[in-house]
């Protein structure tokens, strides 16, 4: 129930960090698409950054020819008209978007973030303290407060833990979570646990996925901090400070917003969607309901929420959230809402973001040239990636060639090795953990019945069959040092945690043509890749080059510090 990285509403919040946009002299003039020193100072530097390489003149010259490249591909895109296609205008819509809620919340939102010497030695104590808590977990706010009526009325915690957790581990141990340190639970969860004397409860306390009553069981701060110690540390410190507070302001700001906007729901129009989730097998009376539905094709015109501050009240049709649901939102991200309040919160999500667009509005912060000039930097990465895409799609690679490299290499032709592994899903660290404590190579697939979350994991009792390194990504080193029957974990995955039980390997085995043929075209690929890429190149120098101006003085001359 506790997230070490919380699932917040669907609300996109990135801090950016605008440049100021001033009038600067052209370092190239593209055929009229201009390379201006900010820009060619901000690709520059990222690039010595990264390769830890030193500023040489001739790196200058090579990276403002890749860039020079770059905008030859654009503007050979613009004259064919990209800027007029249906797809270009829909993504320029996303990041307009997109770049409003980042500036609302970066101007708006965290504005004024600083932490004090107080919160910062606070900060270092905790991670020097080892801390063993207990606590009762409800979904929302008005159960909570009862709960912690009953805690507060003497009503044993122990039995009030078996009412509370469904998860049985979880429930007979009271809901204990063992021992912890700094940065291992949810933030506001830690901090509150951090605050209490051993064998004090808190109030109810708002986590990633709900609220928790904690009781703080034993502390231990180490001996050892000194002056030193936080001088050394504080840099991080602070860094962590704002990225926690900013999670705190921004939950702060969204429960505001929604107080402000008060959402309204229309529950049949609710329900009715609840009905299409795609949430696992249809049972009978479900199915009859969806056909119910689908004889009444002007559902969808029905009031769905009606929402916003006094005097601009508005209503989404069902249709409506569609809608925005399906341009400013993805497959993955629709695909993960499950059940009720789920949606609910999806939904409200996408309300929050409407009412700071709105605001970033009314604060003109569109009409900043910064805003203008991030907007026009996206949609110029935009085009680049249409423009190769649509390059990959000319490419053909012929059969006999794939034929040909196969026969040539056919005893390096062999499959992935690969490892059979079982998995149990749950959605926190805790319930990892707590798991873990009774889990053996013979009860997991009973265990995996019983707890994981995985669609479908249950029926398979966490068997996940045989898989390739590729298919476990980050997991896969972990998974073939391990020996058969090992149990791994947790690992976070995605905001989850897995348990991991390996199985038998099996060995490379030799492949057919018809087995290789995708593990050949992916190694020719590249070849072909950039056969195709020289000739478009080549083509865009005889175009373009002679409409090419280079200012080479201002480019040896440039400062990288300014």
């Amino acid at each position: 129930m506790l997230f070490k990285k919380g699932l917040g509403l669907l609300v996109l919040m990135v801090l950016v960090q605008y440049t100021v946009a001033q009038p600067q002299p052209a370092l190239a003039d593209v055929a009229g698409n201009i390379i201006t020193t900010s820009q060619f100072q901000t690709r520059y530097t990222d690039y010595l950054l990264k390769t830890g390489l030193k500023d040489d003149p001739r790196l200058r010259k090579a990276m403002l020819e890749t860039m020079v490249s770059t905008e030859m591909i654009i503007r050979a895109a613009e004259e064919r008209g990209i800027s007029q296609t249906a797809a270009y205008k829909a993504w320029e819509q996303q990041v307009r978007r997109k770049l409003s809620i980042e500036a609302y919340t970066s101007r708006v939102m965290y504005r004024d973030i600083a932490p004090s010497e107080a919160e910062l030695q606070e900060l270092l104590l905790r991670a020097y303290t080892t801390m063993k808590a207990s606590h009762l977990f409800v979904r929302d706010k008005e159960s909570a407060d009862r709960l912690y009526a009953r805690v507060q009325a003497g009503e044993d915690w122990n039995v009030l833990a078996k009412e509370v957790f469904a998860d049985t581990v979880l429930a007979n141990r009271g809901g204990s979570l063992g021992t912890f340190e700094f940065e291992d639970m949810d933030p506001e969860f830690e901090k509150t646990a951090f605050r209490l004397k051993p064998g004090e409860i808190s109030k109810p306390v708002r986590t990633a996925l709900g609220y928790s009553i904690i009781r703080l069981d034993e502390k231990f701060t180490k001996p050892i901090v000194t002056e030193s110690e936080f001088l050394t540390r504080k840099d991080r410190l602070t860094q962590y400070f704002l990225i926690q507070k900013r999670r705190e302001v921004r939950a702060q700001h969204t429960n505001q917003l929604e107080s402000e906007i008060q959402p309204v729901w229309n529950q049949a129009s609710l329900n009715r969607l609840v009905l299409q989730l795609d949430g696992g097998v249809i049972d009978p009376v479900r199915r009859r309901e969806l056909q119910a539905l689908a004889k009444q094709p002007n559902w969808q015109k029905q009031p769905l929420v009606t929402f916003g501050r006094s005097g601009s009240r508005r209503t989404w049709t069902v249709a409506e959230f569609r809608a925005v649901a399906e341009a400013f939102t993805s497959v993955k991200q629709r695909a993960a809402i499950q059940d009720k309040p789920a949606l609910e919160r999806f939904i409200l999500g996408l309300l929050l973001q409407d009412e700071m667009i709105s605001r970033a509005k009314g604060l003109k912060l569109h009409q900043l040239p910064e805003f203008e000039e991030s907007v026009r930097l996206n949609m110029k990465d935009w085009v680049v990636r249409e423009e190769m895409a649509r390059i990959d799609q000319t490419i053909q690679i012929p059969a006999d060639s794939m034929r040909a490299y196969f026969q040539q290499h056919r005893a390096n032709m062999v499959s992935d090795e690969k490892v059979q592994v079982s998995e149990i899903l749950v959605s926190t660290l805790d319930a990892a953990r707590v798991i873990k404590v009774e889990l053996t190579p013979e009860n997991f697939a009973e265990a995996a019945q019983r707890y994981s979350e995985r669609p479908g994991g249950k029926d398979a009792k966490g068997d996940l069959g045989f898989v390739t390194r590729s298919e476990l990504g980050g997991l896969a080193e972990a998974v073939w040092k391990a020996e058969k029957g090992t149990i791994l974990g947790p690992l976070e995955v995605s905001g989850k945690y897995v348990l991991l039980k390996v199985g038998d390997k099996l060995p490379p085995l030799p492949m057919n043509f018809e087995q290789a043929e995708p593990y050949v075209r992916r190694l020719l690929w590249n070849t072909y890749s950039e056969r195709v890429m020289a000739r478009y190149r080549t083509t865009l120098e005889g175009k373009y080059r002679s409409k090419t101006n280079i200012n080479p003085r201002l480019l040896y001359d440039l400062s990288l510090y300014n």
